[in-house]
């Protein structure tokens, strides 16, 4: 893994040298990103660093299995990465994942983007509630 240091404007230098010393002095990969101020070019050092370890012998492997239902495997998210008890989709999102399992997409690997402050739906609901 390797930690992405996501450089803004109002970042000092110190700042960001001190984050990347501590990742460091913890044998943490680490990485400068400055996507925000220039684009592409300022995420280069991080593909590379990214590009670097997974060229490297690794014992990576999924959360779940590649075949199965969209439904599955975001349970399997749920209970194995974010220690919750199942996923709750609403009656659009089953439509949508039903869709995508149509149209062939069933069997592809899945993205999870939560919100920073939770594991819910619910701003209000910091932390990991029960």
């Amino acid at each position: 893994c390797v930690v992405a240091i996501n450089a803004f404007p109002t970042d000092t230098k110190a700042e960001l040298d001190l984050v990347e010393e501590k990742c460091k002095e913890l044998g943490v990969n680490v990485a400068l990103s400055e996507v925000w101020a220039k684009g592409g070019e300022g995420g280069l050092k991080l593909a590379e660093e990214v590009i670097r370890l997974v060229e490297e012998p690794n014992d990576f492997t999924y959360s779940y299995e590649l075949e199965g239902s969209i439904e599955d495997k975001l349970n399997q998210i749920v209970q194995k990465v974010y220690g919750g008890k199942r996923v709750v989709l609403t009656a659009n999102a089953q439509k949508q994942a039903k869709q995508l399992e149509d149209l062939g997409f069933g069997n592809c690997p899945i993205c999870v983007a939560k919100t920073q402050y939770s594991l819910t739906d619910d701003q209000t609901k910091l932390g990991a509630p029960t």
